[in-house]
């Protein structure tokens, strides 16, 4: 929810955390995989989880994948946010060879499929496709699209989706800027993912909604 002393956020997430969704009796979600979950309880017209037992942890297991990406993503963010004699180079690497290793998982298991799970879009593409859309945002310098034309594909289809399209911010906007130069070093999900599986899944979702 940003870097600063005082946060509103906890009127919807007791951690501070977005997005938060307000339900019609006033009570709060406070975490997007409840909120997904909420909207394939609803959803008529499309579940993005695979109700099999089996099939759902594959599912699961890419939005594992997509979420890491985008915790080390924010945390650089978040970093980068100090005072620059208190941001840590070892932490921003460690978050960024996390990222580097997450973005190559998910392009070795995409593979040459088209979708990530199954013949259509899914969770698992959601995560996927929020994941690459965030490192646009915050690190545009990452070539994650030339190492992984797989997954360049998959976000461009993504990409041409109103549910992709219609949320994402203008380019090159809230981009990360590179770390400023110090004197010392010292020592969360996006929201258009729930964007997303709203649209896609049907029903959409209230409250505020924003990633750092």
């Amino acid at each position: 929810m940003g870097w600063g002393p005082v946060s509103h956020g906890s009127a919807y997430n007791p951690f501070c955390r977005l997005p938060g969704r307000t339900m019609d009796a006033g009570s709060h979600l406070a975490d997007w995989r409840v909120m997904v979950e909420y909207l394939v309880l609803v959803s008529p017209v499309w579940s993005l989880i695979p109700g099999a037992a089996r099939q759902r942890i594959v599912v699961k297991k890419w939005e594992a994948l997509g979420d890491g990406v985008c915790d080390a993503t924010a945390a650089i963010v978040v970093e980068r946010r100090r005072p620059p004699a208190l941001q840590s180079d070892e932490w921003i690497a460690r978050q960024r060879r996390k990222i580097d290793e997450g973005v190559a998982e998910l392009a070795r298991e995409l593979g040459d499929r088209a979708w990530c799970y199954g013949e259509a879009c899914s969770l698992a593409d959601i995560a996927t496709g929020c994941a690459l859309g965030y490192l646009d945002l915050r690190h545009a310098d990452l070539d994650w699209r030339d190492l992984y034309p797989n997954l360049a594909r998959l976000a461009d289809k993504l990409g041409k989706r109103a549910s992709f399209a219609e949320p994402a911010p203008p380019a090159g906007a809230l981009r990360t800027p590179p770390t400023p130069a110090r004197a010392t070093a010292g020592g969360n999900g996006p929201w258009r993912h729930l964007r997303a599986a709203g649209a896609i899944g049907g029903r959409g979702g209230s409250g505020p909604s924003g990633a750092p």
